[in-house]
């Protein structure tokens, strides 16, 4: 029985079919790395799988239907995928895809059916899940972009046999819209897509046209921010096509009775009482917002920009939608940002012609108040419109200059990158094309004779709107400098020479007329100028001469009359100085001129000079007097020593303005005065560093006139709102007020402090008078010994002192500073300044004398006051500036074994004692280092005039020695090691010198004695060989 049941059973499973296991192929892996690529972040991935797969599935290779449609499902599912970049490449994939298959009606239909059924299969693949809201947003965003897909591939609508297809579709796809209010925009904007695409194919399209305009009107949806874009849209690719009535006043939604519901519309804050209840039906409010505004915004504008051709039109148009809806006075935080967003892209789009109407009043107001302060939520993205108005000067001269046009004739102007924490005006300017510069120049030159003030337009606000003009001009030389190779002298030129016009005459056309602060700034802007273009030029000389020849042709006519007031006589130096120079530049241009870098250097001093004359400096024409009398010297042939001097004298006098164009300058102009520089004109430079960093110091050097005067020509104060760009050389503050690191007493310094921190003259005056009001003496040791009668007062008394003790306490604040009066220690702060940049670009010259002249024994004068200085002054830079100094006089001596050995060598020996007296003093590490090197540098010269020096040298050495130990004095231990280990060098280099010379001398007489050998023996085996 069991086996009979059991044969049963085996005869049924033989009976049932097997259950076949699916082969994993290789082309199913290829398929999944496809798959793979086309979810990739980048996009050249996502591009190359797409053609892998529409190069497999392509007709032309009878693909299999069934797999086909394997493959359409899949994408469809991946639009549901938010994994990576899945959407955008399986979207990708879609289209295309469909497009190359529509190609094919066996394919297609085979392998998709119909468009009906494509669209079932659509809404069936991305059908959601009401219970998983996230699935559920996945779901339909794969929905719409499939629908995307559809049109983008041209598959719909096709002949009049799709119309139900394209209802269908349409219907689908307004649902969509008016249920979903998040992918209302989608919907909206795909179909504005396809209106526009559909523009090409003129008449065959109006059909699918006017159906979707009618289905967006009987939903209530042309009455929606996406409405408003498709209906334009429409417009736009067919103007002939009727479109429904009584939904805008004259089919026109920019029509100015209907702006005030447009705005609210694209706002998305109609109130209930504008839509009736059938619309409340039928159109749910967006409930979510997103950071970019809705793209019917940027339709709208787009429209705008067509319809309106004047500035006014549709400025008033921007007023009514964007100002006073985006950036009203209650507007929230979330719609100004739509409206930085919005008007970024208009400033990016709209025409040139146009853009002065963008910047509404409203959008102004609120870009200068949330950029006035970084904590403003908006801080940031008020930033994005002033990225533009700079990238859109970089693309375009014509809109460029009508951006720089509406910022600069707003009231605010003169403070905007001020208040905007931006550099808008100054990359404005800066960053426009090279076609575009001399029409920028001239622009801003044209505000600077009249600048635009809605306000006010007095000489005062006139003059703070000059210095940003100004400063602009600058910038726009500085940039061209510094970012090219070769400069256009054309319109640099023209920069300075107009500005020239305005600084140093009077120009009838100026309103309001050009004050003398404004005529001081605008000197100091050509100053700045030409400190930027004179080092790209091959000859300044030239440059600065034909703008001096400029200012000369100018001064004769008599629209344009000089603003100097001077006399006779300074009218007549000037005309004598133009007519030297004149003749300067004409022997210039002759080929046989012998001495051709002194010519250049007085076409620089004469030009130079004369500037600062036109300025209204006063010591400039006494500078201009010698100058003339330097000239005529070396014109006569009686050019002596003296003449060198006395240009020495004007170099420095230029050195002492704080502009670093004098002391580029010094560096043109000294190497040639160098070459016959005499010891008199050496020791006046060093004898500017000796001189104290302080205000006594200053006054010491300059005389009282000069001393109240330098540094103007460089930063002036223009106020606290108003600062101009300037190239003033400051050193930093820590540098200036902290000593280098490494100080053995911190006494350093204090010689050239007592002065000024002692006891003050003035505070003891006060002292004396307080004390004399008072009926008292000055507190001291024998205040015991007062009397009582000195020590009581009563209160009548007391009362009857209060006016006096008032009186002497304002004379008292405003004597140190107080109550309007110059701060003392202020003053102080500012001369010490001023005095450690004028000895910096005095160490310059020096640094270039030891370079030029490093052979010269009157070379050897600078080692004690470069020594003095590293160890007196406060400041670190003037420190290694001296150290770098000697220790190229000592690189350049090793270098081309030259020394400047004196003829009498007692001048090296007393050089050698203050050296070793100077380092016996409390200075820094730096200073007994150096110290060392010169003294090594004294002793080789020594060595090298008489070997028989190092006796003395080792004894001087000691006593040095001898003293540090007797005294106490703290010398670095190196001082003496370096020496030690000097000798041994000099003994062993001695010692090589010496067997060189052995064997120079005893060569020859070994090779003789070796070839006399060698003679020997070849006579010696001749012998054996014959016997």
């Amino acid at each position: 029985m069991s086996q009979k049941r059991r044969r049963q059973d085996e005869s049924q499973a033989a009976a049932r079919p097997l259950k076949q296991k699916r082969v994993f192929t290789e082309q199913d892996r290829n398929r999944a790395s496809i798959y793979e690529d086309l979810a990739d972040e980048k996009h050249g991935t996502r591009i190359q799988a797409a053609k892998k797969l529409m190069d497999e599935f392509s007709p032309a290779h009878n693909p299999d239907a069934a797999k086909l449609s394997d493959v359409f499902n899949r994408l469809i599912r991946g639009l549901c995928s938010g994994r990576k970049a899945a959407r955008a490449g399986y979207f990708i994939a879609l289209t295309e895809l469909l497009r190359q298959t529509s190609t094919s009606a066996d394919l297609f239909s085979e392998s998709l059916g119909n468009l009906q059924d494509l669209l079932l299969l659509i809404n069936k693949l991305t059908k959601p899940d009401q219970n998983l809201p996230q699935e559920t947003r996945d779901k339909l965003i794969g929905r719409v972009s499939a629908y995307k897909a559809l049109l983008q591939a041209s598959v719909l609508p096709g002949s009049s046999d799709n119309a139900e297809i394209w209802e269908s579709f349409l219907d689908n796809t307004s649902k969509l819209a008016r249920d979903t209010p998040w992918l209302r925009e989608e919907c909206g904007l795909m179909l504005c897509d396809f209106i526009s695409i559909s523009a090409k194919n003129g008449e065959k399209s109006q059909d699918a046209i006017r159906q979707i305009v009618s289905k967006y009107s009987d939903d209530g949806l042309l009455q929606t921010a996406e409405g408003v874009a498709l209906w334009l849209t429409v417009q736009k690719a067919f103007p002939d096509l009727k479109l429904p009535k009584d939904i805008w006043h004259k089919k026109d939604p920019l029509h100015s009775t209907e702006r005030t519901r447009l705005a609210r519309i694209l706002c998305d804050s109609r109130s209930s009482n504008e839509l009736d209840s059938e619309q409340k039906k039928k159109i749910k409010s967006s409930g979510s917002w997103k950071p970019q505004p809705n793209f019917a915004w940027r339709v709208v504008m787009e429209q705008a920009f067509s319809n309106f051709s004047s500035v006014s039109k549709l400025k008033q148009f921007c007023i009514e939608v964007l100002d006073n809806s985006l950036f009203a006075e209650k507007a929230s935080a979330e719609r100004k940002l739509w409206g930085f967003n919005l008007l970024s892209w208009a400033i990016n789009f709209a025409p040139a012609d146009l853009l002065p109407a963008v910047f509404t009043p409203n959008f102004k107001r609120t870009l200068i108040n949330q950029r006035a302060d970084p904590k403003r939520d908006l801080f940031e993205a008020a930033n994005s419109p002033l990225e533009a108005v700079v990238s859109r000067a970089e693309k375009d001269v014509d809109a460029a200059l009508k951006l720089f046009e509406t910022l600069v004739t707003s009231e605010t102007y003169v403070h905007f990158d001020r208040v905007t924490k931006s550099n808008t005006l100054s990359k404005l300017v800066s960053n426009v094309a090279d076609n575009g510069k001399l029409a920028m120049m001239d622009m801003v030159l044209s505000h600077v004779l009249r600048p635009q003030l809605e306000e006010s337009n007095t000489t005062e606000e006139a003059h703070k709107a000059r210095v940003i003009l100004a400063n602009l001009l600058v910038s726009m030389i500085s940039r061209h400098t510094k970012h090219e190779g070769s400069i256009n002298q054309t319109w640099t030129g023209k920069v300075v020479q107009s500005l020239a016009s305005y600084a140093y005459f009077k120009s009838k056309q100026a309103e309001p007329p050009i004050s003398d602060d404004s005529r001081s700034m605008l000197h100091d802007a050509i100053v700045r100028c030409t400190t930027h273009v004179l080092p790209k030029l091959d000859n300044p000389g030239d440059w600065l001469y034909s703008l001096a020849q400029y200012i000369q042709k100018s001064s004769k006519s008599s629209d344009h009359p000089l603003a100097l007031k001077a006399d006779r006589n300074v009218i007549d130096s000037i005309q004598e100085s133009q007519k030297m120079m004149r003749e300067v530049n004409k022997k210039l241009k002759s080929a046989d001129v012998s001495n051709r870098e002194f010519l250049q250097v007085f076409q620089l001093l004469f030009a130079l000079i004369l500037l600062e004359v036109y300025s209204g400096d006063a010591d400039a024409c006494d500078m201009l007097a010698e100058l003339q009398t330097c000239y005529a010297s070396m014109q006569t042939g009686k050019a002596d020593a003296q003449v060198f001097d006395l240009l020495l004298e004007l170099l420095l006098s230029f050195l002492s303005k704080t502009s670093s164009l004098y002391r580029q300058f010094a560096d043109l102009v000294f190497p040639v005065l160098a070459k016959g520089m005499t010891e008199d004109g050496l020791e006046s430079l060093l004898d500017i560093l000796q001189k104290k960093e302080t205000l006594a110091g200053q006054e010491e050097l300059f005389e009282s006139a000069d001393a109240e005067d330098i540094g103007e020509n460089g930063e002036e104060d223009y106020g606290d709102d108003i600062s101009i760009d300037s190239d003033v050389e400051i050193m930093s503050a820590s540098e200036d007020e902290s000593t280098t690191n490494g100080i053995k007493d911190s006494t350093k310094g204090v010689d050239e402090e007592t002065d000024e921190d002692g006891e003050d003259p003035e505070l003891q005056h006060f002292n004396d008078v307080l004390a004399q009001t008072l009926r008292t003496s000055v507190p001291n040791a024998d205040a015991a010994d007062s009397s009582e009668e000195e020590s009581d007062m009563d209160d009548e008394q007391m009362l009857a002192l209060d006016p006096q003790l008032a009186k002497l306490f304002q004379e008292r604040r405003q004597a140190t500073g107080g109550a309007g009066g110059p701060s003392k220690k202020k003053e102080k702060s500012k001369a010490k300044l001023q005095m450690t940049l004028f000895k910096s670009r005095v160490l310059d010259l020096i640094q270039i004398y030891v370079k030029k002249r490093h052979a010269s024994p009157v070379v050897l004068k600078v080692l004690i006051p470069l020594l003095s200085l590293m160890r007196i002054t406060s400041s670190s830079e003037l420190e290694k500036k001296a150290k770098t100094t000697l220790g190229t006089l000592f690189e350049n001596c090793d270098r081309d074994k030259q020394f400047p050995t004196p003829s009498d060598a007692n001048e090296l020996w007393s050089l050698l004692r203050d050296i070793h007296d100077e380092v016996q003093k409390d200075a820094s590490k730096q200073h007994d280092a150096i110290c060392g090197r010169a003294s090594l540098f004294v002793a080789k010269m020594l060595m090298l005039s008489d070997r028989t020096n190092i006796r003395r040298l080792i004894d001087e050495y000691g006593k040095t020695q001898v003293q540090v130990v007797e005294n106490g004095t703290n010398v670095q231990t190196s001082f003496f090691t370096e020496w030690c280990g000097w000798c041994m060098q000099w003994k062993h280099r001695a010692d090589r010198q010496n067997e060189k010379n052995k064997k120079e001398a005893t060569g020859p007489i070994q090779q003789d004695k070796g070839g006399k050998k060698d003679k020997n023996k070849k006579n010696a085996n001749a012998r054996i060989e014959s016997s």
